[in-house]
């Protein structure tokens, strides 16, 4: 009788002892994984971040953000630790970027007709997964030697890699301590400085033909420079959900004849809305303002035909409808933030932007 009080008792105090080991050890290891975790945020720049029984290494290095944290895959007895490292490149990369291994998964939907990016290097197409909205856009940051460095980081890192949302992004399985953590950041930000150096360059050539500034703050990039007699200013935010992520204003020398503004009508507009400027194709695509309509109409009318003023006009409203032409600017709003893009629409804004000042001192000369 009494061996059978005694055994439930000695069942549960057993489970409670195993319970205790483990919850001691665990708290121990948190313990060393906080002392070392510190220690290498100190060391490099970056701080420790705790909360929830959990402790993560944060902070910014060579203007990119740093997270190293520990995550949990699977459940159960498959349950794993991972030591995932996420560098934010902070650069205006093209839209949907993904450049992932290739795994079972890939290969079994390429033949179900899934769509990726081929580079042109059998190596490279066969052993990575390139994904992105525009292909011409992705082609020109994935150059050759960043994808053959992400390639050789998945070859030696035990774990994964990959780029995704704008970040450089490895794990490595076990909740990784000294030295293998300094070996993981070195490689993440050795990788990282490759794809942000490939991501900038096209917007550097951009920036070096047309003589503008740089500046970067966080994901935003801003370029500001004159050309001729105008003031070009261009903002290009990749993170925006809505609205246009590129965002160009070129600031003319003086305001528009009669203060004409114009944009693209919008779908069933009509035709009567706002003033006429007595061109057909012109009133059935666009709606102008302006406070002296006649002077405004005569800018229009008497430009001169070498300028192609209204193809010009047409090339930035119509081919993007969310800009528009202001008192003293042209205002070109696109949706992309593509290098080659922006290298086109800073084209077509300068070309309309010449044609409209050569209209205006036409028009002063006239009389």
């Amino acid at each position: 009788m009494e061996s059978l009080v005694l055994q439930p008792l000695l069942s549960f105090g057993f489970m409670a002892s195993v319970l205790a080991a483990v919850w001691l050890f665990a708290r121990h290891q948190l313990q060393v994984q906080r002392t070392e975790w510190g220690e290498l945020a100190a060391r490099r720049g970056l701080r420790l971040a705790e909360g929830s029984g959990r402790c993560q290494i944060v902070g910014g290095l060579e203007e990119m953000d740093v997270q190293v944290r520990v995550e949990q895959r699977g459940a159960g007895r498959s349950k794993k630790s991972y030591t995932v490292l996420r560098i934010s490149l902070n650069a205006p990369g093209p839209q949907g970027l993904k450049v992932s291994r290739e795994g079972l998964g890939d290969q079994i939907s390429k033949l179900l007709g899934g769509q990726d990016i081929e580079i042109g290097d059998p190596a490279l197409d066969r052993q990575l997964r390139v994904k992105g909205a525009d292909p011409q856009a992705v082609r020109e940051v994935a150059t050759l030697p960043v994808l053959q460095a992400t390639m050789a980081m998945n070859a030696r890192l035990e774990g994964h890699c990959r780029v995704e949302d704008g970040q450089v992004i490895l794990e490595a399985s076990g909740v990784l301590l000294r030295p293998r953590l300094d070996r993981l950041l070195d490689d993440g930000l050795g990788l990282a400085r490759q794809w942000r150096a490939a991501i900038l360059e096209p917007w550097l050539a951009v920036t070096r033909r047309w003589q503008l500034s740089h500046r970067s703050e966080g994901s935003v990039h801003t370029l500001e420079g004159e050309v001729g007699p105008l003031l070009l200013s261009v903002r290009v935010d990749p993170t925006l959900d809505r609205g246009p992520k590129t965002r160009i204003r070129l600031s003319l020398p003086e305001p528009l004849p009669g203060g004409l503004g114009l944009r693209v009508k919008p779908p069933g507009g009509s035709e009567g809305s706002g003033i006429g400027l007595g061109d057909p194709v012109l009133d059935s695509l666009l709606a102008a303002t302006a406070h002296d309509a006649e002077r405004a109409r005569r800018f229009v009318r008497e430009a001169d035909p070498s300028d192609d003023l209204h193809g010009k006009l047409l090339a930035v409203l119509h081919a993007w409808p969310k800009s528009s032409l202001g008192e003293q600017a042209v205002h070109l709003n696109a949706e992309t933030c593509a290098a080659g893009d922006l290298e086109r629409q800073i084209e077509a804004a300068v070309e309309l932007g010449q044609a409209l000042v050569r209209g205006i001192d036409r028009l002063h000369r006239a009389g």
